[in-house]
């Protein structure tokens, strides 16, 4: 996960930097002995979910460093052997000691790089994408080996790509940034024979874990426990998407559907930013949500991000997890305008990073939400906006280019991940493979960008009245739709559901969290619910109130109230929503 809101980039965190306080003294303190140290709380949370399901790859982190020109394939291992040695986080394991876990740094040893060779085969470039999708989806063992691999494939004399694949309880995205460019630094030296200009660096990811906890305590801790208890007080239970598939399992396989952003489109929503004093990512964070409000027809919205929660600038130049996950709520109760929402999300926002000492567990034990083993608490939607684009890797002579890799997973139901590349923005919608298809997606993915640009041109209206849909869209729903005469007017909906209840009495008609209802049972229900509601007297143009949360019983009750009625050719269903609470007015007859 990557830095929303970076204080510095990697490259000016390879200056040397004393990260002395005013005392003169670092900061974090170094551990005395350097002795195992606790993991982190973000490293916990890896940790448990490590011993759920140890041969998951959901936290593999893996790249391509493709080099285009004369490479020097020693100097390249030189040049990782010394990466490796400076920074403990690349050679720690995750043991357990009489029932504590610690982070145990294994002494530097010399490696050697592998390499594969596939300059003599004509199906290279097919191959190289087999291995490397292989290596990426390869889980980590994370007690009994390294957490860091590397390996070289060889496609031509001239092209080479190295593969390199660190765990994610070691590194986050601006660990990888550290690493390319303490790695493209050290090549440039030692292929010229020269010594590494990298000063050793002062704090190692085990001080920080130390000093964390030792932080976390009394009234500081009290402070930030409180803001996210305000804040996320009565916070929605899960994010209820329209799905293509029931959720029956935890989050696992995944798949992505790439999106790219035009300059154009980047620097509209920029200048849309500005306007209510909102940055890119808020306006991005907005145009999500208003996507998943939509989708969900929920008034309370909530998700997360990644933050990349390094407070000094000694843990600038460090490898390690660091980046902390906020949550940022929004509410479409009172359906805001575009810039009404801005000016919300910027708030929310601020807020949030004023408050993003406290990591993610600390704020799910606070919350303590209801729990669905399926799902992630607090929040199911992640944005992540990288907008620190790696610089300077450069090396004489050989072109450089970087490929992120995807290693098959899905952390949460739907996740939106994007970075600055070729003036404007690219990335991805990563999604559930056993809740969404890849149409669904794919749809969603257009619609996203036809929202962004509904919401530049109509800052002023409600984001209800803005168009998320395509040409086709419009014209199937008002005039295919609209018009079509195919479906007879002496009937009802109920009567038209009743026909397939004789049809197909043992056919699914709902599914819900694992839970399945026949038509011949909903309608069962149904009827008894709407014999209930007529012996009560309800008649044409009374207002039947429902207070229900999405369920089986929800649907029941509304093909109850239309039963209910006099069996009249037509009828009008109008919803006020308001919260959780639905009024269902059933006019009779037209």
């Amino acid at each position: 996960m990557t830095s929303v809101q970076p204080q510095t980039s990697p490259q000016a965190a390879l200056t040397p930097v004393t990260g002395l306080g005013a005392s003169g003294k670092p900061r974090i303190p170094q551990r005395e002995n350097h002795t195992p140290a606790e993991l982190s709380f973000r490293q916990q949370t890896l940790w448990y979910l490590y011993q759920l399901d140890p041969d998951n790859p959901a936290y593999n982190v893996a790249f391509l460093l493709h080099f285009d020109g004369s490479l020097c394939i020693p100097v390249l291992e030189q040049s990782l052997n010394e990466v490796v040695r400076r920074h403990d986080s690349l050679r720690t394991r995750i043991t357990s000691i009489e029932g504590h876990v610690f982070q145990v740094i294994a002494p530097p040893e010399p490696f050697s790089l592998e390499l594969v060779d596939l300059s003599d085969r004509a199906d290279g470039e097919s191959q190289l994408k087999t291995i490397a999708q292989a290596e990426a989806s390869r889980p980590f063992h994370l007690e009994n080996e390294s957490l860091v691999r590397f390996l070289v494939l060889k496609l031509a004399h001239d092209r080479h790509i190295l593969f390199f694949n660190l765990h994610h309880i070691i590194a986050d995205q601006w660990s990888v940034q550290i690493l390319l460019q303490e790695l493209v630094t050290l090549y440039q030296a030692f292929n010229a024979g020269k010594p590494s200009p990298l000063g050793e660096i002062a704090v190692q990811y085990p001080d920080f874990s130390d000093w964390q906890r030792q932080q976390l305590q009394g009234d500081y801790l009290h402070k930030q426990q409180t803001h996210w208890k305000q804040r996320l007080n009565d916070v929605p239970v899960e994010l209820n998407l329209p799905t293509d598939f029931p959720i029956t399992q935890p989050a696992r396989d995944g798949n992505v559907h790439s999106i790219y952003l035009a300059p154009k489109l980047v620097d509209d929503l920029t200048r849309l930013g500005r306007s209510c004093g909102a940055t890119p990512f808020m306006v991005i964070m907005a145009a999500f949500q208003i996507l998943l409000h939509r989708y969900s027809n929920q008034s309370d919205v909530v998700v997360g991000f990644p933050i990349s929660a390094r407070p000094y600038r000694e843990l600038e130049s460090v490898i390690g997890y660091f980046a902390n996950t906020l949550v940022l709520r929004s509410s479409f109760a009172e359906n805001p305008t575009v810039q009404d929402l801005l000016r919300q999300v910027k708030k929310s926002a601020l807020s949030a990073y004023t408050h993003q000492a406290l990591p993610f567990e600390k704020i799910v034990e606070v919350i303590n939400p209801p729990r669905n083993q399926y799902r992630n608490p607090i929040f199911q939607a992640l944005l992540v906006l990288q907008n620190t684009p790696l610089a300077n890797l450069q090396l004489p002579g050989v072109e450089l280019r970087l490929e992120q890799l995807h290693n098959g997973t899905a952390k949460f139901d739907i996740s939106l991940e994007l970075h600055e590349a070729e003036g404007g923005l690219k990335g991805w919608f990563e999604y559930r493979t056993d809740v969404f298809k890849p149409e669904t997606i794919a749809r969603l993915a257009d619609q996203f960008e036809l929202l962004l640009t509904s919401m530049i041109a109509n800052v002023d209206r409600p984001v209800n009245q803005l168009s998320f849909l395509n040409v086709d869209e419009c014209h199937q729903i008002l005039c295919n739709w609209a018009q079509s005469t195919d479906i007879p007017v002496d009937r009802c909906v109920h009567d038209w559901f009743e026909l397939q209840v004789q049809r197909r009495p043992q056919a699914i008609a709902l599914r819900w969290r694992g839970q399945t209802m026949t038509y011949a049972e909903l309608n069962r229900q149904a009827n008894q619910l709407a014999h209930f509601l007529t012996e009560q007297g309800v008649t044409t143009e009374d207002v039947v109130g429902v207070c229900l949360e999405r369920s089986f019983a929800l649907i029941v009750t509304i093909l109850a109230i239309v039963k209910s009625g006099e069996p009249i050719c037509r009828w009008i269903l109008v919803i006020h929503r308001h919260d959780s609470s639905t009024c269902f007015r059933m006019r009779l007859p037209l």
